[in-house]
């Protein structure tokens, strides 16, 4: 008996076994396997280990690498859509999308007329539509040349998977309406990253339909008895600080009177600790930014997709120079904060996490910087004309000493992210907790909180 005898170990590959990062924001080659990686693997494999891929990736995309990496057990290829067998040269089990694809996506394309996507097949053949930047990246990642087609009908069949590239925003408008749709169950919706959200067959549908039901079904029965206990309807919310501080003044009045029967318990806690609080039902939702790293057992509603704003003090040489820009139809040069202060969030807070992808990306370093926790107190700083911050737009209306800031919409990607409700996987909200959602979301989405920016960018260009 070898040491490994029955061990099974599956291995994702982009980033994993192998770096591919780089070769897609920069457009150079993959590297190869790290050697410490094969030896490994090979070590692995002759002590009688079976090793094997569980990859996104398609056969198109992952034949070529196929052969420099070392296995001894078939491959799960296209997020489970599939199981090949790279020894054999076949396929062991497939999930093929079902001719109703065509009738579905006639539906996706009559409402996004111009989505940018990739079709798979069980062949190395891979056909695209209305093809962007991510579709030429993702190409040369793969590896793999794309067959141009006007129209969805002109795709045959058999279809593996479906790979939809834009931006995240509208990704999630796409993975919203097909969900919405009656035959959205039948699919399978997984994001790769930011920019790649792939639809594949659902597996198990009525089996997790009435898992849903049954667990539904349940909660129901507690919430009556929780009810027929109290006509009081208890709402337990978490917020952070400063978003507490910004959205109750302006719906809680106008619900209160609304729904007198609903009693809110707010939790002020760190954006961190949102999802620990929703998880061990402390809190029956959370209201907070969100992004790709939503847990599993959690169900989050997009409610706004909230811009990330500049914010300079109108005494601040650069903030006038920007603003200045903006007024004579020029561009603003962002190298002017080359040397600024600026009062930032810590690294770990979602918010700065995308303010330093942004920062990165137009060549901004940042040379003397303040930390804290508290947007508040990052705009109380910059009204003193400390430096400049980052906050999200939703600020702007009840700012402290608005008179002193300048505020600039930088119309970036980086600076755009989910404002989402978060709840529990198979669970209802109370009708209360539900309305008070339903008034957060009327409030957000009527736009009546926000500001004119002193300077809006689109397209590069002032406006």
């Amino acid at each position: 008996m070898q040491k490994f005898d029955h061990v099974l170990l599956a291995s994702d590959f982009d980033n994993t076994l192998v770096y591919t990062q780089s070769a897609l924001d920069n457009g150079t080659d993959i590297p190869p396997m790290c050697p410490r990686n094969r030896e490994a693997l090979d070590y692995f494999i002759q002590n009688g280990g079976l090793f094997a891929i569980s990859t996104g990736r398609a056969l198109p995309a992952f034949m070529d690498y196929a052969k420099d990496v070392p296995m001894s057990a078939p491959c799960v290829i296209a997020n489970g859509a599939a199981i090949y067998d790279f020894r054999a040269n076949e396929y062991l089990y497939t999930a093929f999308l079902g001719e109703a694809i065509y009738d579905h996506m006639a539906e996706v394309l009559a409402r996004f007329p111009t989505l940018a996507f990739e079709v798979y097949h069980d062949d190395c053949r891979i056909h695209a539509m209305n093809p962007n930047r991510y579709i030429r990246n993702h190409e040369h990642l793969t590896r793999s040349p794309v067959q141009v087609v006007e129209r969805f009908t002109d795709i045959d069949l058999p279809i593996i998977k479906i790979l939809f590239e834009e931006d995240f925003p509208v990704l999630d408008a796409v993975r919203t309406f097909i969900l919405s749709r009656p035959w959205g169950r039948e699919y399978e919706l997984i994001y790769s990253n930011e920019h790649l959200l792939e639809l594949t067959a659902a597996g198990k549908v009525y089996a997790n339909y009435l898992e849903d039901s049954s667990q539904l079904y349940e909660q129901l029965l507690q919430d009556f008895t929780r009810l027929n206990a109290s006509r009081r309807q208890t709402l337990r919310v978490a917020m952070s600080n400063w978003r507490a501080s910004t959205l109750l003044p302006s719906i809680l009045p106008a619900f209160s009177q609304e729904h007198p029967e609903a009693h809110l318990e707010l939790l002020e806690r760190p954006t961190s600790e949102m999802f620990r609080l929703v998880a061990d039902n402390t809190v029956d939702f959370a209201i907070m930014n969100t992004n790709l790293n939503t847990p599993d057992y959690l169900t989050t509603e997009t409610i706004l997709y909230e811009k990330i704003l500049l914010v300079g003090n109108r005494g601040n040489r650069a903030a006038q120079a920007l603003a200045e820009a903006c007024r004579a139809g020029r561009e603003p040069e962002l190298s002017v904060l080359e040397h600024e202060r600026f009062v930032l969030l810590y690294p770990e807070i979602l918010l700065a996490m995308r303010v330093n992808n942004f920062l990165e990306r137009e060549h901004i370093t940042v040379e003397n910087a303040l930390y804290t926790t508290n947007a508040t107190t990052a705009l109380n700083l910059t009204a003193e004309n400390y430096g400049f911050c980052f906050v999200n737009e939703t600020a702007v209306h009840n700012a402290p000493n608005r008179g002193e800031l300048l505020f600039f919409d930088l119309d970036s990607p980086d600076l755009v992210h989910p404002l989402s409700v978060v709840y529990k996987k198979k669970r209802h909200l109370l009708p209360a907790a539900r309305a008070f959602v339903d008034a957060a979301r009327r409030f957000l989405q009527s736009q009546s909180w926000r500001s004119e920016c002193d300077c809006r960018v689109e397209h590069g260009r002032p406006v």
